[in-house]
């Protein structure tokens, strides 16, 4: 539970409940890095409403650096947190860490000729909804499969995350 914390950053937000509380070893961790521990024992007295752990507005997937600067110079410009990758795959590594409504921005051309139409099957098939195509070329060209919600340009999807945000 720790390490899930820890990689997450939410030690002001999150509480660990434990059944090794009394454990020294335990309190010293989470004195160390912030962290509330409660007893297990005692969780059934307590009321645990779930958050959205996840720290990020969006995420994009391109293999483009400067793509990636962009939008994170919006991202920071709108007050919002993006996390980026270059492929599906190093995605698909973190994807269990993410809600599954968090939008997220594939590039239709991907390194090696790989089509993020075809590759964001992969995250869909993980549960994820909000799939769009980013892409610097002309929409009709690309088919739409019916994973995806939409196909848009390269600008930063501003208006996307607000609608995401709200509903």
């Amino acid at each position: 539970g720790i390490d899930l914390i820890e990689k997450l950053g939410i030690h002001k937000k999150a509480l660990l409940v434990s059944s090794k509380v009394d454990d020294t070893d335990l309190t010293q961790k989470c004195n160390k890095l912030g962290i509330k521990a409660f007893p297990k024992k005692m969780s059934n007295f307590i009321k645990i409403k779930p958050i959205n752990l996840t720290p990020f507005d969006l995420v994009l997937i391109d293999d483009d650096d400067l793509v990636h600067t962009s939008w994170q110079v919006s991202a920071e410009q709108s007050n919002k947190n993006i996390k980026g990758y270059t492929t599906v795959d190093k995605f698909l590594s973190d994807a269990h860490l993410l809600d599954r409504n968090i939008p997220i921005f594939v590039d239709s051309h991907l390194e090696d000729e790989v089509k993020g139409e075809v590759e964001s099957e992969k995250i869909a098939n993980m549960g994820f909804k909000s799939i769009f195509i980013a892409t610097g070329f002309s929409k009709k060209d690309i088919k739409r499969p019916k994973w995806i919600k939409s196909i848009v340009n390269k600008s930063f999807p501003e208006e996307i995350i607000i609608s995401h945000h709200i509903s």
